[in-house]
């Protein structure tokens, strides 16, 4: 691709993959910004060799971005606990990657930096993510035995009283 604007149009014309390259420094985020500005509407991604340089992303895409129009670029973090091993992952990272996931998979507009090993770890099926989320607001009604119900489908387990 020789330009940002060549780069738009492949995405408009349904390109999946682009592949740029002879970009360096902070060119990348302002390339990320201009996809944001000119695709408002649509999921963008980008996946970066580590976590680090997908941080330094978005912390220099954040110039190039006023808040005012869309989402705030976003760290989709690697996970910090191997599959099937038994370590308590950190919840705040856990939290964040299922949140993202989320915004995928209901096509929210989204912009995200990543690093090659989050973007190529197992998650769960889009339709599961999708279709496992429930609303629930400060204040609002809930039956209880209801809910419990619905936890214990997606994998709840009821174990009392949990203090801290």
């Amino acid at each position: 691709m020789s330009s940002i604007g060549d780069i738009v149009s492949a995405v408009e014309h349904g390109e999946r993959i682009i592949h740029v390259g002879g970009i360096y420094g902070s060119a990348k985020a302002y390339l990320l910004a201009r996809l944001a500005e000119h695709l408002p509407t649509r999921p963008i991604v980008m996946v970066c060799p580590d976590e680090d340089r997908a941080q330094a992303l978005i912390t220099d895409a954040q110039l190039f971005l006023p808040g005012q129009l869309g989402p705030a670029p976003r760290l989709f973090p690697d996970a910090d606990v191997l599959p099937y091993l038994k370590l308590t992952p950190e919840p705040v990272r856990w939290a964040d990657r299922i949140e993202i996931l989320f915004e995928l998979a209901h096509n929210r507009p989204t912009i995200l930096a990543t690093s090659a090993s989050a973007a190529t770890r197992f998650v769960p099926p889009k339709a599961f993510i999708a279709n496992a989320a429930r609303t629930v607001r400060l204040q609002e009604a809930l039956d209880r035995d209801e809910f419990a119900r619905w936890l214990a489908l997606r994998g709840y387990v009821d174990v009392g009283l949990v203090g801290g």
